[in-house]
């Protein structure tokens, strides 16, 4: 009997110790460290999400940005190998001081083309740092006029074009391209620290239409012929040698002036160093194994405070076009993130500058070329 009594005894505290257990909660302590634990584990989780964002968001804009590059050296590369004669860093700035040209010093020296295209290239807020003539087809107006008088067999109009100086044989006139490195960024209209524009000067405005016709089409105003006497070479523009009277005079004075016009924007988000940061000045190369043509080159611009986007130009100088040699152009461009998505435009050069891009062209000019 007792045996049952202490069998059932334990029985009923068992049950109203479980019973007990089943109505018990969390203590306030244990509550408070749970939420701790958790809000531990929810703020490293946040902090890996936004630190894996912030990682992507930078790793995406270095590589639009490098892209951007590429494909701006590219349009360039392209650009350049259509170039019959390239400026280097003297024949751009000019060797003259900015007096032009006399018959003593014309077949030395360069006027330079800075001082006869609009000063905006060369203001301080734009840094030219390539330019080259090409030889590009004649507006579709033009051609038709073209073509129009000599379908007709109207000789009188043709010779009067020919007169005129629209090219109608040869359907083709050189343009004058000039890129330079722009800063100027009135109204923040852009990003970046600096930016890659693209001037052209051509004979004639690409949407030209004169009325059928014409005879004398109105060409671009401050533009030369670079090769309008056979003593007159593309380092020497604008100015014009007339060999008959022994007297050199510039081009421009009677074609409107001073060129006009505004450059486009090929790509932003191009490196510019800070005030108070320099950068160092590249060497250009020497390939002094080719007696021939030893491939010198001058770095363009000769004299400038950012390297971002520059040239290695060989066979540019006036003497040097004598010589039956194609040039070699090497191109450098260097972008910057700053600006971008991640990157504040304060960013340090070190963090937002990206590695250079380089190409070499060889100009396909034939400029005092023997053929053989």
């Amino acid at each position: 009997m007792a045996r049952l009594f202490s069998v059932t005894h334990l029985k009923r505290r068992l049950w109203a110790s479980l019973r007990g257990q089943s109505n018990s909660g969390f203590t306030l302590i244990e509550l408070l460290v749970a939420i701790i634990i958790g809000g531990l584990i929810t703020v490293a989780l946040l902090s890996l999400v936004v630190d894996l964002t912030d990682v992507n968001l930078k790793d995406t804009g270095r590589t639009e940005t490098q892209r951007d590059m590429q494909a701006a050296l590219d349009y360039i590369s392209h650009d350049l190998r259509e170039a019959v004669y390239v400026y280097d860093g003297a024949c751009l700035q000019g060797t003259t001081g900015g007096a032009g040209l006399s018959t003593a010093n014309f077949t030395t020296d360069c006027p330079g083309v800075l001082s006869y295209v609009p000063a905006t290239l060369s203001d301080g807020d734009t840094l030219p740092a390539l330019a080259f003539w090409r030889a590009d087809p004649l507006p579709d107006g033009i051609a038709r006029l073209c073509r129009t008088a000599a379908a007709a067999a109207n000789t009188t109009q043709l010779n009067a074009l020919i007169s005129n100086g629209v090219p109608c044989i040869a359907g083709y006139s050189y343009s004058l391209v000039i890129y330079a490195m722009d800063t100027e960024n009135s109204g923040n209209q852009w990003q970046g620290r600096s930016r890659l524009v693209r001037y052209k000067l051509s004979q004639y405005p690409d949407n030209s239409a004169p009325a059928t016709g014409t005879t004398n089409p109105t060409q671009t105003p401050g533009w030369v012929n670079p090769l309008s006497r056979p003593t007159s070479k593309f380092p020497q523009w604008p100015f014009i040698q007339d060999t008959a009277s022994n007297t050199v005079a510039n081009g421009q004075t009677t074609a409107g002036g001073r060129a006009g016009g505004s450059p486009v924007v090929l790509v932003d988000f191009v490196d510019a160093p800070r005030s108070g940061e320099t950068q160092s000045t590249p060497t250009c190369y020497t390939d002094a194994t080719n007696t021939a043509n030893p491939g010198n080159t001058v770095i363009t611009p000769t004299v400038a405070t950012n390297r971002a986007f520059y040239a290695c130009v060989s066979n540019a100088s006036v003497a040097a076009q004598a010589q039956p040699t194609n040039q070699e152009v090497l191109l450098v461009l260097t972008g910057n993130v700053a600006g971008r998505a991640g990157f504040p435009l304060n960013t340090t050069t070190t963090q937002a500058r990206l590695f250079p891009i380089q190409t070499r062209v060889l100009v396909r000019g034939i400029i005092n070329k023997t053929p053989r």
